[in-house]
């Protein structure tokens, strides 16, 4: 304890050990939030910068420290930038070239404040003009007509460690702000293109959309392949450095589409194309932004009758705006886009529905749908499965699953002449026969889902439709499963059909067959649902025949 009490009666150790304490608060303080957002190893990362600005420091003959803290400053604050880069990406705009513009611009009045506060020294408004004369000299630098020289003769002036880092600060902002120039230059040119493709391509039909992703572009090539004299013009693209984007804008220069930064309410039509049709579809990802942009065309172009408007909403503020539209100037029509893919889906698969029904007596056939989930996709495929499957010599059996207690309820309000109980489960000599049944509150997970799939009759339908991808492939591979365990019979097979989002692209998968020889469910994969149907056979009358 003496031997303790003796070395704090030295000066270095009383301040090593309050630099200690201090730095310790500082470090539990800052601890927790950079391990939290995952940034812990920026400081081992700034050591290995403060350790190589030392060495050529060292290797040059220079002072260490001011050397080495200038760079440590510099490689923080470029990493805060590009921290904040990634955060604030999706607003638009190349953020990277912004961002290095004005740190060069602010490194160049920083670079040029000096010399000139030292010309003007002892004279009126000193510092107005020795600001004045940097903000000068640094547009001069970024356009290739500024000299070296009066700084070159300025640093000479200094301290030999301080001169020769400022000239070469100064070496490397002059060589890069030019680069900078001719990079907004080609920016420039690259929205020239566009405007010359829009302002002066001939077409027959004007289709504008409101933002470019990849259900613009998805729509934009099916129009593309029906009416190839159109010209397509994608508004409010701005650009980012992600590999999606890179993709989008490749594939609209595929389709010869112009890309304007401008928002399409604002978008200047040419003047011929105020007699030609012009189709505006409003399909950005905000809804209320879509409704926004509607309001602003109408109030524009509403009383054009070669004006159509596609609103890709169904708020109750979208049916004011349709109700509230001149039927004698822009066409408007909104479309809802769960009820249209569920619609596509039965287009192209709804067929396989009585090609595998179930035969009964007396003739008659069954077919038996599972629906796992009713939130947007489950409730419009149970409302188009309940009125595509009435068919006469057919009975329709509707199960649906869903986790939350007040499901069945949520669907009675929103449809209550389908669970009308004078005709859901009723058989009616002359009617249409179907029965729909909902299990509120029941998870996949439970036994007593696995319970009722044990009970129900032969599924010949199956759609999950959960709200994620990976939900819904575990839960139809869970019953997949669940089909193998029953032994269904040998006209079931496993494909899978997938379609990520609502690309044109489109594959087949086929696993090997197993070695248990138990055969398996097709399953069908698209837009946030799996669909599951038997393979058909010949026994089975066709679908085409019966309607």
């Amino acid at each position: 304890m003496t031997l303790l009490l003796e070395m704090f009666t030295y000066p270095f150790i009383v301040r090593a050990f309050a630099a200690g304490v201090l730095l310790s608060l500082c470090a539990a303080l800052l601890g927790v939030p950079l391990v939290l957002k995952r940034y812990s190893m920026i400081g081992d990362g700034l050591s290995h910068v403060s350790f190589g600005a030392l060495s050529v420091a060292l290797a040059c003959g220079w002072a260490p420290l001011p050397v080495s803290i200038p760079v440590v400053i510099v490689a923080a604050l470029g990493l805060l930038l590009r921290s904040l880069h990634r955060r604030f990406r999706p607003s638009g705009g190349n953020e990277t070239l912004k961002v290095l513009l004005v740190c060069f611009f602010t490194c160049g009045i920083l670079l040029h404040l000096p010399m000139y506060a030292a010309a003007y020294a002892g004279e009126h408004l000193s510092w107005l003009k020795a600001l004045l004369g940097a903000v000068h000299h640094t547009l001069r630098m970024f356009v290739l007509d500024g000299e070296l020289d009066p700084i070159h003769e300025f640093a000479m002036s200094r301290p030999a460690v301080w001169s020769d880092l400022y000239f070469g600060a100064a070496i490397v902002v002059y060589l890069v702000s030019p680069l900078l120039t001719f990079s907004v230059v080609l920016s420039f040119f690259k929205n020239l293109s566009a405007l010359w493709r829009y302002a002066f391509r001939r077409c027959t039909e004007l289709y504008v959309f409101s933002e470019l992703n990849e259900d613009s572009l998805y729509l934009a090539g099916s129009i593309k392949a029906a009416h190839p004299k159109g010209l397509v013009v994608f508004t409010d693209v701005y650009e980012n450095e992600s590999e999606e984007f890179g993709e989008q804008m490749a594939a609209a220069h595929r389709l010869g589409a112009a890309c304007f930064k401008t928002d399409i309410a604002l978008l200047r039509l040419r003047r011929s194309d105020r007699s030609r049709p012009v189709y505006f579809f409003l399909m950005g990802r905000d809804k209320a932004e879509n409704i926004h942009q509607a309001v602003l065309l109408t109030r524009r172009w509403g009383t054009r009758s070669n004006m159509h408007l596609y609103l890709f909403a169904t708020g109750a503020e979208s049916e004011l705006l349709f109700q509230s539209a001149d039927p004698r100037g822009m066409r408007i029509r909104r479309v809802n886009e769960v009820r249209s893919l569920v619609q596509l889906l039965l287009y192209q698969q709804g067929e396989k529905l009585f090609e595998t029904a179930a035969p009964l007596p007396e003739g008659r056939h069954q077919i038996s749908a599972l629906l796992l989930g009713l939130g947007q996709y489950g409730t419009e495929m149970l409302k188009a499965l309940a009125w595509f499957g009435q068919m006469d010599g057919y009975d329709l059996r509707l199960t649906a699953v869903d986790a939350r207690p007040n499901a069945r309820e949520l669907f009675t309000y929103r449809c209550p002449e389908l669970m009308d109980r004078r005709h859901n489960g009723q058989r009616i000599p002359g009617e249409a026969q179907y029965d729909i049944r909902i299990h509120a509150g029941m998870r996949l997970e439970s036994r007593e889902f696995l319970e009722l799939v044990q009970t129900l009759p032969q599924l010949t339908y199956v759609f999950v439709a959960l709200g994620s991808d990976t939900r819904n492939i575990e839960a139809a591979v869970r019953l997949g499963g669940g089909c193998q365990r029953r032994g269904l019979p040998s006209r079931w097979s496993t494909r899978i059909f997938w379609r990520w989002g609502r690309t044109p692209s489109r594959r087949w998968l086929s696993p090997p067959s197993p070695t248990t020889g138990v055969p398996h469910t097709t399953f069908i994969f698209w837009a946030h649902g799996i669909c599951c149907t038997p393979r058909a056979t010949s026994s089975t009358p066709g679908w085409k025949q019966r309607r």
